[in-house]
């Protein structure tokens, strides 16, 4: 099996929700692979803070929210259906009635974990632990798991610019020594973001992401720097052997990841503020 099998079918593989032979199959590649490796122990990793949380109270007036809700989608029904549909709109009420119950609960759930909240800090902290110690490993692949996190999706330039609002710096040519290989767009709490992974020319790899606002909870407690670079304030974290540095870029902030040192910082943020149009 390749990385990007593996990598597809790691939470399948954690849960045993595959065949013995798929299992079997995943085992021995594990067992010669240190990416893939790592990338399962980012998996196992993110079970355990799941496991932390709490289970949830619903509300005191939950039952009474779903029956208001319930009869207002009666009224509703009344109102717009002709008679003749009215008795058997009324025989589906029961299911119906089920499926709202299952969604509001789900929902009360879910946002009480903070899975939906737009502050969700601890679940993208953990996803980007994940990223970051597959980058470590295999920066080719690292961007996987953030892709699948985000519910990914590949875009052109054109794309891109249609569904931001603005060219993404990797595709804008400000990137010297960077030529984009792939572009995603990102759907995630804090805003809707771009990531592109772009090739230099010693073969080395840069996951560039392009967000509205600053996200220092994508690194957790990894030792962080404010340099000022070309005359431009910017934050650097180490990352294992490589770095990752944040600037704002007009009205919008980049983070790139794979900078070997703060003088390819400087002029990644040079090239980048010379070439800048917004």
């Amino acid at each position: 099996m390749i990385c990007a099998e593996v990598q597809k079918q790691m939470s399948a593989y954690l849960d045993s929700e595959l065949s013995d032979a798929d299992c079997q199959s995943i085992a021995a590649h594990l067992d010669g692979c240190t990416a893939c490796s790592e990338v399962l122990a980012g998996f196992q990793s993110l079970s355990a803070v799941a496991k932390d949380f709490d289970a949830p109270s619903p509300p005191s007036d939950l039952w009474r929210g779903i029956e208001m809700s319930l009869d207002d989608e009666k009224l509703q029904i009344v109102a717009l259906e002709s008679p003749g549909q009215q008795r058997r709109r009324y025989v589906l009420a029961p299911w119906s009635t089920a499926a709202a119950i299952l969604l509001i609960a789900t929902a009360a759930i879910w946002s009480s974990r903070g899975v939906w909240n737009s502050h969700d800090h601890e679940s993208m902290e953990a996803n980007f632990d994940v990223f970051l110690a597959a980058y470590s490993a295999n920066p080719e692949q690292a961007h996987e798991t953030l892709v699948r996190a985000y519910d990914g999706q590949l875009i052109s330039r054109d794309t891109a610019v249609k569904r931001l609002g603005y060219t993404p710096a990797a595709l804008d040519g400000k990137l010297a020594d960077a030529n984009p290989e792939e572009s995603y767009l990102l759907e995630m709490p804090c805003c809707r973001c771009s990531l592109t992974v772009c090739r230099r020319s010693d073969g080395s790899v840069l996951t560039v992401l392009e967000h509205d606002v600053p996200q220092p909870e994508w690194f957790g407690d990894r030792s962080r720097s404010e340099c000022v670079c070309d005359g431009v304030p910017t934050d650097v974290v180490q990352v294992d052997d490589v770095l990752a540095a944040s600037w704002r870029l007009g009205e919008r902030f980049v983070t790139v990841i794979g900078p070997r040192n703060l003088d390819d910082v400087t002029e990644l943020v040079s090239d980048e503020s010379a070439t800048n149009g917004g």
